[in-house]
């Protein structure tokens, strides 16, 4: 495998991020010829700079050097709390984390009663990634529900629904049915493309099925593998890479005679940047599986799946009602 480029981002970011200015002011200031890279005055915005290599000074002040920056997956337990504004929380995902000097922030949420996987970072970049509605980079949740769904609810879940009090309907999920357990509820595998407010629970309470259980088990593609509850883990490089290198959905073919939509979340994970790009496209997405694949860990119950494929594109949403 190659090694992954260095991590580089626009000068006036570098300067915002280590507090000097603002991005705006940034930029005033690289236009006035006051910022130097590598002892060399910059004037064009937009340059690619790394800030954990090269020595960036404004006004002949070098700018502190980044440290690394940091990637958790962390199996959060019911209780915890994903928001970092309530004082009055006294569980945080973020106490489960021990980095000292690092400042790690959720992205995106998961409900104090749910369970599962959650992503943090100190990479703002990162968690742009993980939660802006556009990149829409899918998660799967483990949902265990009260009685046994018919085809017809499944289908109705998978086409999207409008939840109580809202008038926009929820976007188009893919639905599977795991199978029966004890008491009379039903196991089902739901992979969502939006964050609305406790959606899945919403989304069953509106079909008359109360969840009992919910564990988020992907985003993107990372998976929660063999992690316990409290446990977390670095994202190996390649989750890294793959997430950073997606730019969302491509338009496509929701049904067969249907025309694109910009709401489809129809998509497909994009070759990473290099020497893949040379390879034909079927072998950069092929390369590029490979390198996901065998990046994450695996045992437990939840296997390494193909990323590609789980988001679905090019087969009907609607659901697979396997056991």
């Amino acid at each position: 495998m190659s090694e992954i480029p260095p991590s580089t981002i626009r000068l006036q970011k570098a300067i915002s991020d280590a507090g000097v200015a603002s991005r705006r002011r940034a930029e005033e200031l690289i236009a006035g010829r006051r910022v130097t890279v590598d002892g060399v005055v910059v004037t064009e915005q937009g340059v690619q700079v790394d800030p954990t290599t090269q020595k960036i000074t404004v006004d002949g002040k070098a700018l502190p050097v980044q440290g690394k920056r940091r990637y958790v997956a962390l199996h959060k337990p019911p209780g915890y709390v994903c928001t970092m504004s309530d004082r009055h929380a006294k569980l945080k995902v973020t106490d489960l984390v021990t980095m000292p000097g690092v400042t790690l922030k959720p992205a995106g949420r998961l409900d104090a009663d749910s369970e599962g996987l959650i992503l943090l970072s100190d990479d703002g970049d990162f968690i742009y990634k993980v939660t802006h509605p556009s990149m829409s980079l899918g998660k799967t949740y483990h949902v265990t529900v009260e009685g046994s769904p018919e085809s017809d609810t499944l289908n109705r879940l998978a086409r999207g629904l409008t939840l109580e009090g809202e008038t926009r309907r929820t976007a188009k999920a893919q639905v599977t049915k795991l199978g029966k357990s004890s008491k009379g509820y039903t196991r089902l595998e739901m992979v969502i493309h939006e964050g609305r407010k406790r959606q899945i629970r919403r989304m069953l309470d509106t079909v008359g099925h109360p969840v009992v259980r919910l564990i988020r088990v992907q985003v993107g593609p990372v998976l929660l593998g063999i992690l316990t509850p409290g446990q977390w883990r670095e994202l190996t490089r390649w989750e890294i890479e793959a997430i950073m290198a997606y730019n969302g959905p491509d338009v496509a073919v929701t049904e067969e005679g249907s025309k694109p939509s910009e709401t489809s979340h129809r998509s497909r994970p994009r070759p990473g940047p290099g020497k893949d790009q040379r390879k034909s496209a079927q072998e950069r997405v092929q390369v590029y599986k490979d390198r996901i694949n065998g990046g994450l860990p695996s045992g437990g119950e939840h296997n390494v799946v193909d990323w590609g494929r789980r988001q679905g594109r090019g087969k009907s949403s609607g659901p697979d009602q396997r056991g």
